[in-house]
């Protein structure tokens, strides 16, 4: 079966298979397990392309998120892989509400310090990051917005974004 640019999201609903992007940003199927096996190969054909047509059709894909809990507080997060509103959402369940934006970018005054740049990467690895690509990006965003490297510097300080 091959996927020829129609919205098949809403024909898998109606028969009952329930798709939705995971917190690590992969296709996640539900539904009665015999129509899960009927379904199986067509969504594993064309998984890139579902997932594409959940992003777009349902939620914004967006590397910072502005989170709203109950008691009024926010918190902005920064995904290197990005995030639609329910994977952010379900890595933090307290929060009531997700808006994505977008960060302006100030350039920083001077180069990013040998120490800071250390600091970023002991952080990262602290949370498990080990992707050269995903530390490269980080670094570079550090060298090219003042907000970003604020965001991360604060952060390896252990205080929140």
């Amino acid at each position: 079966m091959a996927l020829l640019n129609a919205p098949f999201i809403p024909a898998l609903r109606e028969s009952g298979i329930s798709l939705s992007v995971s917190p690590s940003g992969g296709l996640t199927a539900k539904g009665k397990p015999e129509l899960l096996c009927r379904f199986q190969p067509f969504i594993r054909e064309n998984k890139a392309a579902l997932l594409a047509e959940l992003v777009q059709a349902d939620e914004p894909l967006s590397y910072w998120w502005r989170l709203h809990f109950p008691d009024g507080g926010t918190l902005e997060v920064f995904s290197p892989s990005g995030h639609t509103r329910t994977s952010i959402l379900r890595g933090y369940p307290e929060a009531i509400s997700a808006e994505p934006f977008t960060l302006g970018h100030t350039r920083p005054e001077a180069r990013l310090a040998v120490e800071e740049a250390a600091a970023v990467v002991l952080w990262l690895a602290s949370i498990g990051e080990r992707s050269q690509e995903i530390i490269d990006d980080v670094l570079s965003q550090c060298e090219g917005s003042a907000e970003a490297r604020g965001y991360y510097l604060r952060r390896a300080e252990g205080k929140p974004g």
